[in-house]
């Protein structure tokens, strides 16, 4: 939905699912599960069994996170190679990300200095990425600008090419995160929508009104 100019939220940060945007978005979905183009028991996938398929290379095209190749390991990290982002039937280009925030309080007895530990630690966590004993994306330009970081080009290309058309849950309305994405950050709302598309049975407009009204409720 995101890659198609679509999201849950409105800039008032209010549930808004049955778009034009979305219904395009979905559409396409349920297309690619009655042409099956999809694996019929992927709406009771967990990331294991998704991971696991990769592995056994079973699976040719999916969306996943920065780090699937990482998760996945073993002789399949070769076999596994970021794409080019699609182009939307609305003829935009964007993908959901998930920040991993550190937060700080005003209240500290020393924000200078929390400021500095928080500089520090972040320099301190680049063998992470630079000595691949980490996943998912650094948190400094400067350890992305490594040659340890650049020699995983799976990684290179997803801050190229995807981080920059990347938006949050807070999408189309917004990006800074905010109270209501609790309600479909791995939610039950979520997953029951997920699983709705996944089997077909649905139109894109009853799925995104559930969905909607469950956000509403929550």
């Amino acid at each position: 939905m995101i890659n198609n100019g679509g999201g849950l939220f409105d800039e008032n940060q209010k549930a808004n699912c049955v778009t034009s945007a979305n219904i395009e978005a979905m559409d396409f979905m349920l297309e690619l599960v009655k042409k099956g183009y999809t694996d019929p028991a992927s709406a009771t996938y967990t990331s294991a069994n998704v991971q696991a398929q990769w592995k056994a290379k079973k699976f040719g095209f999916g969306w996943d996170g920065a780090a699937l190749d990482q998760n996945v390991g073993g002789s399949a990290i070769g076999d596994l190679l970021v794409g080019d982002p699609l182009t939307g039937p609305s003829g935009k280009k964007g993908a959901l990300f998930f920040p991993n925030n550190i937060m700080m309080y005003k209240n500290t007895p020393s924000q200078k200095d929390s400021e500095a530990f928080l500089t520090y630690y972040y320099k301190n966590m680049s063998p992470l990425w630079t000595k691949s004993t980490g996943i998912g994306l650094p948190v400094l330009k400067s350890i992305a600008d490594t040659a340890g970081f650049k020699a995983n080009a799976n990684a290179v290309k997803v801050i190229n090419d995807w981080q920059p058309i990347s938006k949050t849950w807070a999408a189309p309305g917004g990006d800074a995160l905010f109270e209501g994405v609790t309600a479909v950050d791995g939610t039950p709302a979520m997953t029951n929508f997920t699983q709705s598309i996944l089997g077909g049975k649905v139109t894109s407009k009853e799925a995104l009104t559930t969905l909607q009204n469950a956000i509403k409720a929550s």
